[in-house]
């Protein structure tokens, strides 16, 4: 993904308590090398596209830089990373950072 186009957000609607995720999102997509290493990675194999935390994530930064407005949704990530365990999502984005 190239510079920030646009500043757009994510979306939080009553009673979907999104806030700590969009936080981690937001802190995530303005971090340049893990943004780098999400649009350059090239040796990722998904097991399941609608089961997998790193195409989720990879389409939200994608969503990102799409020119439009409006805030974007993160449940298609979030109901993702509730299928998983923990330990799952902490090696995922470790291994990710460390490239």
């Amino acid at each position: 993904f190239p510079a920030i186009v646009n500043d757009r957000g994510l979306s939080n609607d009553a009673g979907e308590n999104n806030c700590f995720l969009n936080g981690v999102l937001q802190v995530l997509w303005h971090n340049p090398p893990f943004r780098r290493a999400v649009r350059e990675s090239r040796d990722h194999k998904c097991r399941s596209p609608r089961a997998c935390v790193f195409c989720s994530l990879r389409r939200l930064f994608e969503q990102f830089n799409e020119d439009g407005e409006g805030a974007l949704s993160p449940l298609q990530l979030r109901q993702v990373l509730a299928t998983l365990g923990q330990g799952d999502v902490r090696t995922l984005l470790w291994k990710k950072v460390k490239q």
